[in-house]
């Protein structure tokens, strides 16, 4: 599907670059944008910390971890043909990386345990601790390409608007912090030995079909060139999105070992956004 998808939009923009020969006009833009993303989205971690020394016992841990990404300014390009006048095909291409914050809740963890005592018999043994946990941290990475049709609608001379719209690609992946993970065990003179983790944890590749659409203002400062802005919608269906541990210096198990012990899931992330942009735009 992702081949499929990336072969229709390289051989649209392929398409696009030969035929201005043949055009009545194409127009090459490059903008400034301030986008705002909707990635938001929280993640509950629940599961049963080793204890390493055996026998019986129980545990528990919690906590939510939450990411949301920042806004952030980025480069777009599009290109457009103009096969008539006033109705043109247009490739669009965007890149963004923002960064994350989101508030995640403490770090809830507990055991029970049997201790041996020297008579041979055993107790019970319960510990809790509650560890208050960082915002998030990490980035996001994003690239968008839309293939759109265009209407422009001339209002004067120097002035014009267009309207646009049509399927878009996404493509998105990202690293966050951190998740947490505990092992416990006792030594031989039963002391209960707790080690805690802050892992860093990472998602996608991930790749989807959405849409999107926009207006541009422009005003002609030439016959060539062109001050534009514009508001564009980029919308896509949240993905449910498996979240991996980062390797790290920190945690020597193996990372396919503390993954499972954490049951680690994934996360529903929405790659859709909105811009507002500014920039020029070139008629030829």
């Amino acid at each position: 599907m992702k081949k499929a998808l990336m072969g229709i939009f390289i051989c649209a923009f392929a398409v696009l670059c030969a035929v201005p020969v043949f055009a009545q006009r194409y127009e090459f833009g490059l903008t400034w944008n301030w986008y705002d993303p909707g990635m938001d989205a929280s993640y509950t971690s629940r599961y049963a910390p080793p204890y390493l020394s055996g026998g019986t016992y129980s545990s528990q841990a919690e906590q939510t971890i939450r990411i949301k990404a920042k806004a952030i300014s980025g480069l777009a390009a599009f290109f457009t043909w103009f096969p008539v006048s006033n109705i043109g095909v247009q490739f669009m291409v965007e890149y963004f990386k923002p960064d994350f914050e989101g508030a995640n809740t403490a770090y809830d963890y507990s055991l029970t345990y049997e201790r041996p005592m020297p008579d041979d018999t055993t107790r019970t043994v319960s510990y809790a601790n509650s560890t208050a946990w960082g915002n998030s941290e990490g980035d996001v990475r994003e690239i968008v390409l839309s293939l759109n049709g265009v209407l422009r609608i001339p209002l004067t001379r120097s002035f014009s608007v267009n309207v646009s719209g049509g399927p878009s690609y996404f493509y998105f992946e990202g690293k966050a912090g951190f998740i947490g993970y505990t092992k416990f065990w006792t030594t031989a003179d039963r002391v209960l030995h707790i080690q805690n983790f802050k892992l860093p944890y990472e998602f996608g590749p991930q790749n989807r079909l959405g849409f999107n659409v926009g207006g541009e203002a422009a005003f002609h400062l030439s016959g060539t060139i062109s001050l534009i802005g514009e508001f564009r919608y980029f919308t896509c269906a949240k993905a449910d999105t498996a979240l991996h541990l980062t390797p790290n210096d920190v945690l020597t198990d193996p990372i396919a070992d503390v993954e499972s012990a954490l049951g680690l899931g994934s996360m529903k992330l929405d790659p859709s956004f909105t811009r507002f942009s500014a920039g020029l735009k070139f008629r030829f």
